[in-house]
């Protein structure tokens, strides 16, 4: 039998194989932080929670094309309990990005909205 394909036969031992490991990597402290600038920080982990100091846009923007509504509107919403929503009354239509209409807080994607007539849509979800 060739000795060369028995590379097993020379295991080292779990203290030995931790000291292979600790020697070929720098010592490392999860705990340490530092700051760096934007462009020097790409790829790295953040320490904490970074918030901007500026919302933008600063105006409250549909994620989805949908119906925008008063989220209290459409509580209980259901399959066996259906909400309908008065279009430019209690729904607005909006499209991703644009502004959310006063007074309402939400969107429904226009993918669970169900056209009743042209004034009414409904909620089931």
């Amino acid at each position: 039998m060739n000795s060369k394909q028995n590379g097993y036969l020379n295991l080292k031992s779990l203290t030995e194989a931790r000291g292979i490991l600790s020697d070929a990597f720098l010592p490392v402290d999860f705990n340490a932080t530092e700051e760096v600038s934007v462009t020097a920080a790409v790829g790295r982990v953040l320490a904490d929670a970074v918030t901007a100091i500026i919302s933008s846009p600063n105006f409250h923007s549909a994620v989805t094309d949908g119906v925008a509504v008063k989220a209290k509107d459409t509580f209980g919403a259901h399959e066996s309990r259906p909400k309908r929503l008065q279009i430019d009354n209690q729904a607005f239509y909006v499209n991703a990005g644009h502004i959310l209409p006063a007074d309402t807080d939400s969107v429904i994607m226009i993918e669970h909205v169900q056209v009743a007539d042209e004034k009414t849509v409904v909620v089931e979800t």
